[in-house]
Formats: structure tokens, sequence, C-alpha cells
């Protein structure tokens, strides 16, 4: 918890020094009332710009954000029983699914989350599909977004005090799928096929959960430009939850 002081304590100098206007001043004080954690679901296809949404928010709610791509399962046995991880995908094996994800390890660090209490959550390695178990510190804020394709299972959709999900425009997707896929060392050659069934297994496990958000986001342009046409719309969201958890607590 130091770290979480020391912030405090910086936070609380530069507000001595900078006159903030009065809603900043009462969104900084409840900052750090974290008994009242407001979770945030963010979920969609993959490449569906779910991290640069979030990433857009956080600062407008002076918020964390928890990447729940730590929390796949230990795959690195799989991948080198079947040679290289494309191979794994084409053997059937459900990337997209909750059966790829420690559910049960994400929903006991949300619960702590809600508490207010920091969690060590694990840490994935997409270069060999390894995690290691409680290797990442994270502190809860007032409002923290969680994102990732296993916010709308049925394990963790309860927890979740409001969900956004991003619809993305296939040409769109693929482009970023492309340039991500590269970036985590998968092989080039094989990205089209690896495409090509995770989106069938987007079908299966992603989509039918679409009618669980509250908010559903249109990605048919840059992100960038869809979170300036939905920005209203979502502070009218969040500021009517945080009303609704004030009121409970």
């Amino acid at each position: 918890m130091e770290e979480l002081t020391s912030l405090k304590e910086k936070l609380n100098q530069y507000a001595n020094i900078v006159k903030f206007p009065v809603e900043i001043e009462a969104k900084i004080k409840n900052l750090w009332d974290i008994k009242k954690v407001i979770l945030i679901a963010v979920c969609g296809e993959t490449a569906s710009g779910k991290t640069t949404l979030v990433k857009k928010l956080q600062p407008f709610y002076y918020a964390n954000i928890l990447n729940t791509d730590n929390y796949f399962r230990d795959i690195s046995d799989l991948i080198k029983k079947h040679g290289s991880y494309t191979k794994l995908v084409e053997s059937g094996y459900p990337t997209e699914g909750p059966e790829n994800f420690q559910m049960n390890v994400l929903r006991k660090d949300l619960l702590a989350l809600k508490e207010g209490n920091p969690i060590w959550m694990p840490k994935y390695n997409f270069f060999d599909g390894a995690s290691t178990p409680k290797q990442v510190g994270f502190y809860p804020l007032r409002i923290t977004f969680v994102e990732g394709i296993c916010t709308f299972f049925d394990q963790v959709r309860d927890l979740f005090d409001l969900k956004i999900y991003i619809s993305v425009d296939k040409d769109l997707q693929w482009k970023r799928y492309q340039k991500r896929a590269c970036e985590r060392g998968q092989d080039s050659a094989q990205i089209q096929k690896q495409f090509q069934i995770v989106s069938e297994a987007v079908s299966k496990y992603t989509l039918p959960n679409k009618t669980y958000a509250d908010i559903i986001i249109e990605a048919k342009d840059n992100i960038k430009t869809v979170y300036k046409a939905n920005s209203i719309q979502l502070k009218q969201l969040l500021d009517q939850k945080e009303t609704e958890r004030d009121q409970r607590n």
C-alpha cells in the first residue's frame, strides 16, 4: 500500500498548487474512497479496439485498467505438444472460450477489487503461452475498467456495475488483428487462417453475450472518433452507476 499512499500524497500536493473546478475536486475526493469501487466491463471481439477505448476513458474518469489477457490459462505444454500456437488453434482448442481462461481466479480477484483490496494477478506470456501466478500487482481505484473478451462470461458478468460492448467493422478488425499477431510473435504466414478460426470462435462465445451490454459502441471508424461520439452517453451511464452505488453504501 506504500505506492498508493505515495500517489495520494503527490496528488494532494498538486491540488494545493492548482485550483481544480468543483466537479474535479469531487472526483479526486471520491478517487480514494475505494470502498465504493465501480467495475466497468469492456468486451468485444478480438481486435475490436477495447484497449484503445479504455485508455481514452482512463484519464477522463481518473480510473485504472485491468487487462484480462493475463488470465489466459497456461497452454505452454499444449503449444509444445502441437508444435506451435497456430497448430494448437487449428486443432480446435477454444482460444476464445471460457475454458481458456482462469475464470475462478478472475472472479476471486474481481471480488477483492470490489471491496477495495489490491490483488496480485497472473502474468501471461503470449510468446510461449506460459502463465505465472501472482506476478502483477494491481490497486483498485474508485472507477476500474476491466477489459477483455472474458468479461461478459457467466462466471463474472454479475460483478460489473456497467458493461460496454464494442462491435467492430470486419475490415478494421482484420487490420488490427494482423498488427497485433505480428507483435505477439505469431507466424505471419498463418495469421489469416488463425483469424478465420478465431472469428468462428467469437461467433460462438462472444457475440451471444452482446445482449448483456448496457451500451453498444459500433466501431465502424477509428476508435478515437467513436469515443467522441459516445462520450456523453458513457458519462451519463457512469454518473448513474455512481449514484446507485453511493445509495447502496
